[in-house]
């Protein structure tokens, strides 16, 4: 596509040329639109009321709390400077330090009329960081107030800060008297509970000063040996054990030889009966001695013969005298066998008193034991609590707002106002009413289709214009 371009320069100079005639023609209605505004502006900028602003500047460095109750456990300083900051400004648009300013400005005021002003008030206050960061990035703000005479204006901003100072200075030593009041009531407290039961141990001390040595010396020494009632427990424990395996060899014993008693033949004798000496082998010996002789007579001579018999007569006698002795060493080992159950029974009596004694005494050792760790709990509970106390009182003493909250800039009397910017609002009344006269003007010859000039002749009608008339009047 091709422009010529001497047409775009003609269309330019045509389009200034209709924007020039648009301008003259409807210049009542630019001027009438540009005048009115231009003079509202111009009274604008005469009239509003001029703003002044009055500011302080605060350092807010964080310190490490001493108080037990405000320690920070979090080493984030970033953010613990970030919330401190946003409690200075909740504190200072806080009723209590307001209120003490409007009562300071107006004294006696009424609790509506306080309320009012403190809410115009609070209106006025701008808590802001520096210009460019935030609260995040920043340990300092300003505290501004704006109002429209600068006196007052300085008077109401220095009341805000010293009001603030003194608010937030009552309230850190306020937070430190709580702490302090707080751990001395719970060391008060501590103390009696340690004291009943530091009583409470003594006095179980002294009631079962018996008992204790029993508790002491219950299960191991330092040797790894029993000791007390568990060493005599385990002793008769095993006599008992002892006197069971003998009563059990003793019954096997009896029936044994009640069994052999029951045979016809020669008893036999168990290996404890077979010793030299005992009458019940020296029949046992007799009779064997007989027998063999017997058996020698009985090969070389008949039934008849006397000495044969009188041997027989003999060997009776010693095998009945034999079953005798037998019988009577078996009563003997019965009456062994009641002895043995007497003193398994009397052995089992002090087996389930020693037992008995071994759980009351271990009974008596948790009590002992409970009453002394209780004491110990509360004894280190107190200690930790005067500590807090101590603490926090180190921290009250060292608590003053202007360790860590300082006035770099203290609010001055502001020279010169803030606003209004009376040039700025002429000077753009002055445009705002050329812009709307220029596009009210252009609006309207937009929809005016009326003839006006001979060149519009051959424009819209499109026939050659032989001459005009000028206008008369």
């Amino acid at each position: 596509m091709y422009i010529d371009t001497q047409d775009f320069k003609e269309g330019k100079e045509n389009l200034s040329q209709e924007f020039l005639f648009m301008l003259f023609e409807r210049k009542k209605l630019v001027l009438s639109i540009f005048f009115p505004v231009l003079i509202i502006s111009i009274g604008l900028a005469i009239l509003l009321p001029s703003q002044y602003r009055s500011f302080a500047k605060i350092s807010l460095i964080v310190p490490k709390q001493f108080d037990p109750l405000r320690e920070e456990k979090s080493n984030d300083y970033k953010n613990q400077t970030s919330r401190y900051l946003q409690e200075q400004k909740e504190l200072i648009l806080s009723d209590d330090v307001l209120q003490r300013v409007v009562n300071g400005i107006y004294p006696g005021i009424g609790s509506k009329d306080l309320d009012e002003r403190i809410e115009k008030m609070r209106t006025n206050i701008e808590v802001t960081p520096p210009e460019g960061q935030s609260f995040d990035e920043a340990s300092v703000f300003y505290v501004s107030y704006t109002g429209n005479d600068p006196k007052r204006t300085f008077d109401i901003a220095k009341r805000i800060i010293d009001n603030y100072m003194q608010v937030f200075d009552d309230l850190s030593k306020s937070r430190t008297s709580y702490s302090i009041d707080f751990f001395e009531e719970q060391s008060n407290r501590l103390q009696k509970d340690m004291v009943e039961k530091e009583k409470n141990l003594h006095d179980y001390e002294t009631k079962e000063a018996l008992s204790l040595v029993e508790i002491h010396s219950l299960g191991l020494d330092q040797s790894g040996y029993e000791v007390g009632p568990n060493a005599l427990f385990t002793q008769v424990h095993r006599k008992h054990q002892d006197l069971q395996e003998e009563l059990a060899g003793l019954k096997a014993s009896i029936a044994g030889l009640e069994s052999e008693l029951k045979k016809g033949s020669i008893p036999a004798l168990p290996p404890e009966l077979d010793q030299p000496g005992r009458a019940v082998v020296v029949y046992r010996n007799k009779i064997v001695q007989l027998q063999i002789m017997m058996n020698e007579m009985k090969s070389q001579f008949s039934g008849d013969f006397q000495p044969l018999q009188q041997a027989q007569k003999e060997l009776n006698l010693n095998l009945a005298a034999m079953r005798d002795e037998l019988e009577r060493t078996i009563r003997a080992q019965k009456l062994s066998v009641q002895a043995i159950e007497a003193r398994l029974q009397e052995t089992e009596n002090i087996m389930a008193r020693l037992e008995e004694r071994i759980k009351g005494t271990a009974m008596e050792r948790s009590v002992y034991e409970q009453k002394r760790r209780e004491y110990s709990l509360t004894k280190d509970a107190y200690v930790a609590a005067v500590k807090e106390v101590e603490q926090a009182r180190v921290a009250n003493a060292m608590e003053h707002s202007k360790q860590y909250l300082t006035q770099v800039q203290e609010p001055a009397l502001p020279m010169k106002p803030i606003k209004p910017d009376r040039l700025a609002i002429v000077i753009l009344g002055f445009l705002a009413g050329a812009f709307l006269g220029t596009a009210t003007g252009v609006t309207v010859s937009y929809f005016d289709h009326t003839i006006r000039r001979p060149m519009d002749i051959e424009k819209f009608l499109n026939v050659p214009s032989l001459g005009s008339v000028p206008r008369v009047g």
